[in-house]
């Protein structure tokens, strides 16, 4: 299928920004998505629909639960002997004191949802991957 360069940088803003970059533009949660022109479509393609299949270890989400029964989700931004930093997926860092931590664990999973094609069409999706093999960031409607 064809794609759009165009309307997948306007997919890329609506639905990938809010956790990824490209050429500067979008926030840092997950990957910078610059480098993923040098991949195979197919390639982009199958991390798209399965963002849980390849985790790079810095981008694996991981849980902590608090003896207050507070339930964190996100990256390991930072860890000290003295607590844990937590990027959750809306870009916020979490500081959490070891103290208060009844139980930290790795997710094994992706910070990334499954599901997203259930929220673009398969045009989007092709637009989107476009847009990634060729990104252009005058294109994008997100801030620097």
């Amino acid at each position: 299928m064809t794609g759009d360069r165009q309307r997948g940088a306007k997919v890329f803003s609506a639905q990938c920004a809010t956790c990824h970059a490209v050429q500067g533009r979008g926030k840092r949660v997950g990957p910078d998505l610059t480098g993923a022109a040098s991949r195979a479509r197919e390639t982009l393609l199958v991390d798209l629909l399965d963002p849980s299949r390849q985790v790079s270890p810095d981008f694996m989400a991981y849980v902590a639960l608090t003896a207050d029964g507070q339930t964190f989700t996100g990256v390991l931004a930072a860890e000290s002997s003295s607590g844990i930093t937590l990027r959750e997926a809306d870009g916020v860092e979490r500081a959490i004191d070891r103290t208060s931590i009844e139980q930290f664990r790795p997710t094994g999973k992706s910070l990334m949802p499954d599901g997203l094609e259930q929220k673009i069409s398969q045009q989007e999706l092709a637009d989107l991957i476009e847009f990634l093999q060729r990104p252009d960031r005058d294109l994008l409607e997100v801030p620097e």
